[in-house]
């Protein structure tokens, strides 16, 4: 498939064709982390599943607990998360993992949360930042898994207080939660729901602008650049 060109006066922007497509995804992710570090709002993004501040976990279970999410638009995930119980620092080290539902051998991203307060904490849940945004196209399907909580940090199961937040549509969120005794393994024994069905588990991500949307902003960034330069000419 040949991309198209947009001509506006002497600048041309090609759309890109499907060979491009990862170019054009590269490239809007740099720019939302160059925006996000401009506007000193590195941790704004969207946050999948939400525990109010201040929730108390109900059940200590050992082993994984997962929840499903497909994803409808592109995504950019750029931190990993899991519940604190009662907002007041790990009492034990809690491991999250994003895996890929169709291939669950190894995860795709995965984070350590050492004991007490030093992870960020963003409402009931501590984040960290993965090395590198792990992209995940339309179409995946995913688990978020953490693993490690017992009787002195308890995750929380139903009855469910907290919410989920699809980014406007980017994600959906199915099946009815998976759990596993066996720490640090995929969970495959499904539960009974809903969907958001655990206090353990999070993510934080950005909704990866589609090539047409991003033509338009490299237009827009074009002509501020040109506009500084004529500026600094007649300066």
């Amino acid at each position: 498939m040949r991309g198209q060109s947009i001509a506006i006066d002497r600048l041309t922007i090609k759309l890109p064709g499907l060979w491009q497509q990862s170019l054009f995804v590269g490239l809007a992710v740099a720019l939302m982390i160059l925006m996000g570090l401009q506007a000193g709002t590195a941790r704004a993004g969207t946050i999948a599943y939400v525990v109010p501040a201040g929730t108390v976990g109900n059940q200590g279970y050992t082993g994984g607990l997962g929840m499903d999410f497909n994803v409808n638009q592109t995504i950019a995930i750029t931190d990993l998360g899991v519940f604190d119980s009662s907002s007041n620092g790990l009492s034990s080290p809690i491991t999250a993992a994003i895996y890929d539902r169709n291939n669950t051998a190894t995860p795709l991203a995965q984070l350590v949360f050492a004991t007490g307060v030093g992870d960020v904490l963003i409402d009931g849940s501590r984040f960290k930042s993965l090395s590198a945004p792990l992209i995940l196209s339309a179409g995946f399907q995913g688990s978020i898994v953490a693993h490690g909580y017992d009787l002195g940090e308890p995750n929380g199961n139903i009855p469910v207080l907290w919410s989920t937040d699809s980014g406007g549509g980017a994600l959906s969120f199915v099946g009815g939660g998976r759990f596993h005794p066996t720490p640090g393994i995929y969970p495959t024994v499904i539960d009974g729901g809903p969907a958001n069905r655990y206090a353990a588990g999070t993510f934080m991500f950005e909704v990866v602008p589609e090539p047409a949307s991003l033509a338009v902003l490299a237009i827009g960034l074009a002509g501020l650049g040109a506009l500084r330069r004529r500026r600094s000419r007649t300066a």
